[in-house]
């Protein structure tokens, strides 16, 4: 859920972002990861006993084949809180409360710098993504990482490091376009 953060922040607060960058997070009119959210898989998260069976129980939404184990326990370790009865996830069931969930309405209030990101084989497919393009004003460079699933970070890391340094490398000496 994070590109969805990242737009609602980009959108509420532009003066606060020198920009941001949006990994395989689909906007259209029926976003899938809000109505993944919207059934209750994140509505009342799950107290474990400890880190230990959180860990082993720890799933990615939506599924996917590859993952790099090391990365993946590592994205389960880092996404537990300790809370009453034991551990729980790091997560706000609340961002799926339906006023604050329409991120299709985002896109044309983002300023600031935006580039977006589209896995080969994610959620954001090729008309998505042109979707995406021009509710951003035609402004925002969309970038495929080859070989992804949805979840880029977990399976191919070392493509999205390449194209976060690329694009940053970019930012930081370049002019950024204006939205009309």
């Amino acid at each position: 859920m994070g590109g969805f953060v990242t737009l609602a922040t980009a959108a509420g607060h532009p003066d606060r972002l020198a920009g941001g960058i949006v990994i395989d997070s689909p906007v259209v009119r029926v976003d899938p990861e809000m109505d993944t959210g919207r059934r209750d898989n994140f509505r009342d998260p799950k107290v474990y006993p400890d880190a230990a069976t959180a860990i082993a129980r720890f799933r990615t939404v939506p599924a996917q084949d590859h993952y790099e184990p090391f990365i993946m326990a590592d994205v389960a370790a880092r996404s537990l809180r300790v809370c009453e009865g034991g551990v729980t996830w790091k997560f706000d069931p609340g961002i799926f409360i339906p006023e604050r969930a329409a991120a299709d309405d985002l896109l044309p209030r983002i300023t600031c710098r935006i580039a977006l990101f589209r896995a080969q084989h994610g959620l954001v497919t090729v008309d998505i993504g042109a979707y995406m393009y021009e509710q951003l004003g035609r402004v925002a460079p969309v970038v495929e990482i080859p070989l992804a699933g949805h979840h880029v970070m977990l399976d191919q890391p070392l493509l999205l490091v390449t194209a976060l340094r690329t694009i940053l490398a970019d930012w930081e000496h370049s002019v950024p376009f204006l939205r009309s």
